[in-house]
């Protein structure tokens, strides 16, 4: 039985889900209110808090290549992505 390939857009979200859960899982809450630059092209992600997105942005070499997001309380089971 020969392997589907995996949903690329699917594969940077499960990336980009990851990092965010491993940021806050690492930070605790003093990672609440922090931005994080997230890599549009493979859900990479530099793991640094920015206090604010005009930080976070200035920080980027492709600044339009990266969705920022800013850290709220975050509920494992309120985010499923399917493995």
């Amino acid at each position: 039985m020969a392997d589907t390939p995996l949903d690329p857009k699917a594969e940077r979200a499960r990336r980009a889900h990851g990092h965010v859960l491993l940021f806050e899982t690492v930070n605790g809450p003093e990672a609440h209110g922090s931005w994080l630059a997230i890599s549009l092209s493979d859900g990479s992600c530099d793991m640094k808090a920015y206090p604010t997105k005009v930080d976070a942005t200035r920080f980027q070499l492709h600044e339009t290549q990266c969705a920022y997001l800013c850290l709220t309380v975050i509920s494992q089971s309120t985010c499923h992505i399917k493995k």
